[in-house]
């Protein structure tokens, strides 16, 4: 078994990072991982074994993000309806579910 993701991360981890790759990783998406990400370009934890649904908070606070796959994994429930809201995700170019 793999790391579990948990929903805290410290002040200051992660500020200044552009990818975030996670693998071998079990749990939910953290919805606090929204924010003090500014600067991620790249939010990928494909193929793990990831459980429950998209968190709706990622809606704001992925600014920069250009790319963000969770595909692979044992997500539910569908895509959050502030997703499609005009300021979210504004940079997106690729998804991956």
């Amino acid at each position: 078994m793999g790391p579990l993701v948990h929903g805290h991360k410290k002040r200051g981890v992660g500020e200044g990072l552009s990818t975030l790759r996670l693998c071998c990783t079990v749990g939910s998406l953290p919805s606090g991982w929204s924010s003090g990400f500014g600067s991620l370009q790249q939010l990928l934890v494909e193929s793990n074994g990831l459980d429950g649904e998209l968190p709706s908070e990622w809606s704001s606070g992925f600014g920069s993000l250009q790319r963000l796959d969770v595909s692979g994994n044992d997500l539910t429930g569908s895509i959050p309806s502030s997703w499609g809201d005009g300021g979210a995700f504004p940079n997106v170019a690729t998804l991956g579910l």
